[in-house]
């Protein structure tokens, strides 16, 4: 950063003494902590995310992480059918590949988006009535797993 441009920040906050300085100073700073805090937050989260709530491709990882002299055998592949009431939906993990092999939605429920795979994780945004809701599956050490979240 050129020095005038440095300059230009900081003659603001020069101009001003005592208690107004004080404040701009403290709120620049609470500014910076916060955006910082948030930022460390949502890494965190997004990383540990799936773990915390049980499911996701992070379990296996886990698994492995703990017992390295033991090396890991693929896992036979493994399928579960999920009902639903928004759709009925059949899926296949190998590892952590997840497959929708079948799906149908319910009556009256529209189809927002689709991943069918082979993916780690697939998913299907429905919606009905104007409320939209992803049905999404991981495989979770070679087992499928649904969660189910709220989009709209």
């Amino acid at each position: 950063m050129p020095v005038n441009a440095a300059l230009a920040i900081l003659a603001p906050i020069a101009a001003h003494t005592g208690p107004v300085r004080q404040r701009i100073i403290s709120v620049a700073t609470w500014i910076a902590v916060t955006i910082l805090a948030t930022g460390i937050g949502f890494v965190a989260i997004s990383t540990v995310g799936d773990v915390l709530r049980g499911s996701g491709p992070l379990g296996e990882d886990f698994s492995i992480a703990q017992h390295h002299d033991v090396s890991p055998e693929p896992a036979p592949p493994r399928q579960s059918t999920y009902r639903h009431q928004l759709a009925t939906l059949t899926v296949r993990c190998i590892g952590r590949t997840a497959t929708v092999l079948d799906w149908q939605p319910a009556p009256g429920t529209t189809i927002v988006s689709t991943d069918l795979g082979p993916d780690e994780d697939i998913h299907l945004d429905l919606d009905t009535n104007g409320a939209v809701v992803r049905l999404e599956v991981y495989c979770n050490r070679g087992e499928p797993r649904l969660v189910i979240e709220p989009r709209s």
